[in-house]
Order: C-alpha cells, then structure tokens, then sequence
C-alpha cells in the first residue's frame, strides 16, 4: 500500500510528531484490532494467495523468539488513488473484515503492485477458499475430538469460585445467532460445535459423577470469561473470537482448537454465554 510521506519531525514535551506538508494526505487510520484478529482467526494464519505454502508465524529457535510475519492485507484501497480503490466504502469499512485478507510480506507487495492482475473479485474468492479452507479441516477434525482432548481443555478451564445466578432460559440457536451479530462465519463454526454437543453433555455429566463441582465450575469459568469480555464493549464476530481463544487456552493446533470450539458450542447452545 502506498505511504505517507512525512517531512519534518518535532519533538514537543518529549513527544515526537510527525508533521506533514500541505500536500500530504491525512495518515490512515490503524486498522482496528478486533479486525485484525479476525482475520487471523478465520484464516488459521495461512497466507490467502493461491497456492502459498508460506506459515504466516514462525515458531521461536534456540537463538530467537516466535515472530509473526503475515500482513491482514486490503482487498479494496484505504486510500482513495490506492490499489483496487473502492470510493463508496466509508473508512470504516475499508480497515473492516470483509475487506481484508491475510498475506505472507511478498504477496501482499505483488498483489498492491498488480492490481489489474489481482483484482478485487479474485482476492475476494481466495479469501472465501482460504476460509472455507479452515472450517473444512475443522470440521473433518470433530469426530475425533473424545474424552481426552476435551479433559485436556477443560482441566485448565476449572475455576473454583462459585458459579454466578443466571436466567438460563433455553432460545433456538438462529435467534440467538441473529441477536449476537455473527456472521456467517462464525454461524458455521457454532454449526460445527453443535455436531458434538452430545459428547461435551455426555463429558460433563460423566465427570461430574467424580467431582460433584465439576459441571459448576467449568460453567462458572466461562460465565466469568464472558462477562469480563462483555465490560470492554466487545461484541458479534470479536467476542466470539474472544471466547474461543479462552476455550483453546490459546492452543492454535487443530485438535486443541476443535475441542475448544465444541465445548463453547455447548455453552452456547444451552444459553451459558452470548446473549439470550
């Protein structure tokens, strides 16, 4: 993407400003986290170029730390004179998710720097194939999710406070789903988690026959998660996201994150979280 070009640097009260010329345009806005993060969790850190075997994080080595090299790319410009322009989107749904992409550093230069090459129609549909990509493998993961990837999640989720009151009157999901903001993406997620809702009942009750605060606790770990979560303004897609990380502990191997996701489907499903 094209970038601002600054000529003069102040320092004011041990503040460094950048301060443009007439003739530079306003500096773009940061695209927001919660975007970013979409972006990442959609695509499973995997370059959307076609054909791009690049990993977008680099594990850590004995002489250096993990890195993250991928770049969330624009499908349309930010700037009005930029690459595949689009001057009807507002800012704000320039730097939002559906018009970004995530992108190994060499890609995302080539497809700014062949935009007719690399049109907005045909990053759209790499986007949708990398997408579709990662739920598919998702998907085909959740058969084998069993008691042991679930004990594995769930033993580090165990909080030992006491479960908070909560109207937990039952709605069907696609009502739920409509009240929560979720996209499309995050509706065939839960459609995913839902598949194994009967193992995680099953999980939880047999569990809970040797620990009688079993069920509560895990329950009371999520509410508590959820809550938090809700006192940041949070919302739709982001929170989801949010969630599902809490589930994973993290984890973004496909067993971890398959058994992180069923166990939030649950939760879901019997209106634990998210709003009802």
């Amino acid at each position: 993407m094209k970038r601002d070009h600054w000529v003069q640097k102040a320092r004011i009260e041990n503040v460094e400003w950048c301060v443009p010329t007439a003739a530079t345009k306003t500096p773009r806005k940061q695209i927001p986290l919660s975007q970013q993060k979409l972006i990442w969790m959609y695509s499973a850190g995997q370059c959307s170029f076609l054909g791009c075997p690049i990993r977008t994080e680099r594990p850590e080595t004995p002489e250096d730390p993990a890195v993250i090299i991928g770049e969330v790319a624009h499908i349309h410009a930010y700037e009005d004179d930029g690459p595949r322009a689009l001057l009807t989107l507002t800012l704000s749904e320039r730097n939002s998710y559906p018009n970004l992409m995530l992108m190994c550093p060499n890609h995302h230069t080539e497809i700014d720097k062949q935009p007719a090459t690399f049109t907005a129609k045909i990053l759209k549909k790499w986007k949708y194939d990398t997408e579709k990509r990662v739920t598919d493998a998702l998907r085909n993961a959740m058969p084998q999710i069993d008691f042991a990837e679930l004990q594995m999640i769930t033993g580090s989720l165990i909080t030992h406070e006491g479960s908070p009151g909560k109207d937990l009157t039952v709605i069907p999901p696609a009502e739920k789903l409509k009240k929560n903001q979720l996209s499309l993406i995050t509706h065939a997620y839960l459609a995913i988690a839902l598949a194994k809702a009967d193992v995680v009942r099953n999980f939880i009750d047999v569990f809970t026959r040797y620990d009688n605060n079993f069920s509560a606790q895990l329950r009371s770990g999520f509410i508590k998660e959820y809550e938090r979560l809700k006192l940041t303004e949070i919302a739709g897609d982001e929170l989801f996201q949010e969630m599902l990380r809490f589930a994973t502990l993290g984890r973004t191997d496909l067993r971890s994150q398959a058994a992180g996701l069923a166990i939030l489907g649950y939760y879901f499903e019997a209106c634990e979280v998210f709003e009802k």
